[in-house]
């Protein structure tokens, strides 16, 4: 489940770098 939460959280991230 950790794992599943932490690549939301990259995917939050990444998206946020990109704007």
């Amino acid at each position: 489940m950790h794992n599943r939460v932490r690549m939301i959280v990259a995917s939050f991230l990444t998206k946020d770098l990109m704007l």
